[in-house]
Formats: C-alpha cells, sequence, structure tokens
C-alpha cells in the first residue's frame, strides 16, 4: 500500500510545542497555541504538522519532486505521480489530459475518522516564469466567482495596512503573503478564515506551502471558523450556525520534468478536517472531490492558455 492509500494517523503529544511561524510574534495567544522560532512553514508542516484537535497532528507528506530528489530520479518520480495513466497521455498538451487525484482517510489515535488526504497530480504545458501566485491560489481553492454570491468562493490578500492592525507587518516579506479566504464546500459548508502562504523559489520548481492561521483568531471577521450553508422557505442559501475550526492546509508546487522549461508538473496536497457535523459522517464530501479537482486542473489549463 503506498502512502497515498494508506491512512494518515494523528501523531498525538505535541500540543506543548506549538508553533506557526519562523519569526517570533511576542504578546500573542489563543486557545489554539503559541507561535514558537525556529523553522519555516514548510518545515513545521511536514515535521510537526497541522493540528486538528487540542493535542492531535497531522503531518504534512513531503512533496514527489522535493529537493532531496537526486536529478537522476526526477523523471521517474514525475512518472509515479501518472498513476495508472500513460505517461504520455498524463504530459500531453490537452485540456482533457488525465489528473490523479487520491484521497485517503484521516484516523486519529483511536482510529476516529478526522479528514481527508487530498493528493492531486497533473501536467500543464506553461513555464514557471509565466505562473503567478494569484494563480496558484486560485489552482488550489478555484476560481473566485463574479459578484458577491454568498455561495461563492473568496481570495482576497491582506493588504499591509491590514496586518500592520494586527500587529503582523513584519511578516509580509516577500515570500509570505496572507489571504482571507471564504471556501464553499458543496453549498453546504462555508469555512473561512486567513490562509498565510508562504512560497519556495527553486531553479526547477516552485512550491506554496499554506494553512488556515489562528493568530487571527481573536478578530471575529478573519477568524478560523466553519459555517452551516442552509436553503431558507423561498430557497436562498443563508448562513446558518457557525463553529470555530481548525485543522486546514497543505502544498502546491510546480516542477519542470527535466531541462526544458515547459510543461511542468503540478501537484498538491491538502489535509482537511472534516468534523463529523458536516455531512453527518457520510462519504459525501469524498464523493465529490474527484470530479471538484479534475474541474479546477481544466479551469486552470484553460486560464494559461488563454493568456
Amino acid at each position: 500500500m503506498d502512502r497515498l492509500s494508506r491512512p494518515l494517523t494523528a501523531s498525538p503529544g505535541w500540543h506543548s510545542r506549538r508553533w506557526w511561524v519562523l519569526l517570533l510574534i511576542v504578546g500573542w495567544s489563543s486557545g489554539l497555541g503559541r507561535p514558537v522560532t525556529g523553522q519555516d512553514l514548510a518545515s513545521h508542516l511536514t515535521s510537526a504538522g497541522i493540528e486538528f484537535t487540542p493535542g492531535v497532528s497531522i503531518k504534512l507528506p513531503r512533496p514527489s519532486l522535493s529537493p532531496e530528489v537526486a536529478q537522476a530520479d526526477r523523471l521517474a518520480a514525475a512518472q509515479a505521480l501518472a498513476g495508472s495513466a500513460a505517461w504520455e497521455r498524463f504530459i500531453g498538451d490537452s485540456l482533457n489530459a488525465p489528473v490523479t487525484v487520491d484521497i485517503a482517510p484521516i484516523v486519529g489515535p483511536q482510529a476516529e475518522r478526522l479528514g481527508l488526504s487530498v493528493h492531486t497530480a497533473f501536467v500543464v504545458h506553461t513555464t514557471l516564469e509565466r505562473l503567478s501566485d494569484r494563480q496558484a491560489m486560485e489552482a488550489v481553492f478555484g476560481k473566485p466567482q463574479e459578484g458577491s454570491q454568498m455561495d461563492g468562493l473568496v481570495i482576497q490578500e491582506l493588504s499591509a495596512d491590514q496586518l500592520q492592525s494586527h500587529g503582523m507587518e513584519q511578516m509580509s516579506d516577500g515570500s509570505t503573503q496572507f489571504f482571507y479566504i471564504e471556501l464553499p464546500l458543496l453549498n453546504k459548508v462555508l469555512v473561512q478564515g486567513v490562509a498565510r502562504v508562504e512560497a519556495q523559489q527553486r531553479e526547477d520548481g516552485v512550491e506554496y506551502y499554506w494553512q488556515l492561521d489562528p493568530r487571527f483568531n481573536d478578530q471575529p471577521q478573519w477568524a478560523t471558523r466553519w459555517t452551516r450553508l442552509e436553503r431558507n422557505a423561498v430557497g436562498k442559501l443563508v448562513h446558518g450556525e457557525t463553529f470555530a475550526y481548525a485543522g486546514c492546509g497543505g502544498f502546491w508546487g510546480a516542477y519542470q520534468i527535466g531541462p526544458e522549461a515547459s510543461p511542468l508538473v503540478i501537484e498538491s496536497q491538502l489535509l482537511l478536517r472534516e468534523p463529523q457535523q458536516w455531512f453527518a459522517g457520510s462519504h459525501f464530501l469524498r464523493s465529490k472531490i474527484p470530479s471538484l479537482m479534475q474541474e479546477n486542473a481544466r479551469t486552470f489549463r484553460r486560464k494559461l492558455a488563454s493568456q
């Protein structure tokens, strides 16, 4: 059984050592922990993990084409991402080229189901120079809808003034950005909060590590939370009850396969806590994710082709 189909198991016991950022932020505290210096976000997510519940964390798997992979092994690592698809089809210059989606349950110390691990890979025919931070965010979460529909995706970068008002201006350097997001899930649940996104540039690739950042939880409009979406008497989608939330993050990477600048392999990994209240413990969300990820990939390809 490979790492993508095997259930991910929580690692208990790191509750007293939680930290989130490379730089020390003094004077901050919340019910979800304190930041501790020492590692960048990527190192934090892959070694300490993402806190799903108090005392229970899930480690983010390393990218298949991480810097530790020797140059001679990169092609084989990329080909492994194609899964059961033929390599020539996988790297084809087509909107409908294969997209591999692997989903595994995340289980806790008592074998309880905590959420989902979603791994996705596909190829785009573009170069690293043409990719933007905004496109990376849209590839992770989807493309924001036009207008102001309640159930539409929202991605809004926090300005320097907004960060300063939170005492975090020192965090907004060239590699770290903060985005307020509203992420609707199948018109049933709305996840909201501020995502911290950290970019790592390499000669042959770029990686974006991200997670919903609990340091904003003292401001109601930016706090990490989830809300029920319900239909009223006339069928309009409205907000229901809101609950505190934690446990969402991952990475998105774009990598050159060989010496040529194009095509690129896109790989992403999502760790998502799924409270039992979302879909009554059913597999409804899991059943819908493959088609959603495939549509995101096609939309991403379509946008790149139109440039």
